[in-house]
This record gives C-alpha cells, structure tokens and sequence, in this order.
C-alpha cells in the first residue's frame, strides 16, 4: 500500500537510534509519525520514502511493545534528495512499529510505501535479533493490519 502523510506538525516521540544505524550522519530521530503492522503470514517487507518525500527522511522499525529495534535507513541507496528504503521480515503474529521522521530536525510530506514479499537486504540496517535473516517469495495474498498514529488522526487499514 501507499500511503499520503506529514510530518509537518509532529513532535520526537521516540529514542536515538543505536550506533549501528549511523550511516555517518549520526543517530538523532526528527519529528515522527508511526505505523503498526501486524502481519499474518511471515514475509519480508520493505518500506520506503524512496523519491516519494520533500524533505531527508529516516525510517525505523521496532517489534513489539518493547521497542526491540528491527530495522532502520537514514538515506537508502539509489533513493534521490535524501529519501530513504529499509527491508526487514516480519514474523507472523508480531507487531511491528514502523517510525517515519526526518534526519535531525526536517519535517515535510510525501508517501509511505510498504510492499511485502521477497526482500534485498541490501537496503538500510537490518537488526534481526541473533542475526537471523530469511526471505519469503510470496508476493500477494498476504494480509496484514496497518494502523497510522500522527498529529491529526488514527486510522486503520487492512492491506491485501
């Protein structure tokens, strides 16, 4: 799914980044909105502001209500003006939050995309605990959950 958002009016509503999402331009989190997503089937995801944005996006994801970091990508490769594209893989039954803020303090708009499937983990800082990695090549069928919390509102969808 894609989808349209802002980060114009949010507020930093999470932690620093560890040290191993510096991709050299420091750990620091701007103003954020976040996602939920809570697959069915285990798959990998990706998402991405990947040309889609008007400022310089960081994207972080985290399992669970504990915050254990999962994933993370300040400027994703081959994305223009400092947009960003991080893959992970989601395991049935968890939820996942999905943070979407600006490098230090930008804010701005653009779209989310989140596509599930087969991933390249070639694309930000994969954080699997005990490194595990694995891949799924399912490309449809796979339903999950996607809530938005922001500054103006809350919405849920389910994407097929």
């Amino acid at each position: 799914g894609v989808f349209s958002y802002s980060t114009v009016d949010a507020t930093i509503d999470g932690p620093e980044l560890p040290g191993e999402c510096n991709e050299g331009f420091g750990t620091a989190f701007g103003p954020d909105i976040w996602y939920l997503l809570e697959p069915t089937e285990d798959t990998g995801v990706v998402v991405s502001t990947c040309g889609t944005v008007d400022y310089d996006s960081r994207l972080a994801a985290y399992l669970g209500c504990n915050g254990t970091l999962v994933a993370c990508n300040d400027d994703g490769d081959g994305c223009p003006d400092y947009s960003s594209r991080m893959t992970f893989v989601a395991i049935a039954g968890q939820s996942y939050r999905i943070r979407v803020g600006g490098y230090g303090e930008a804010t701005g708009s653009g779209t989310l995309s989140v596509e599930f499937g087969e991933v390249d983990h070639g694309h930000g800082r994969v954080l699997l605990p005990g490194g595990r990695a694995g891949r799924s090549t399912r490309t449809s069928g796979i339903r999950v959950r996607f809530t938005f919390s922001g500054p103006s509102a809350r919405r849920t969808r389910d994407l097929d």
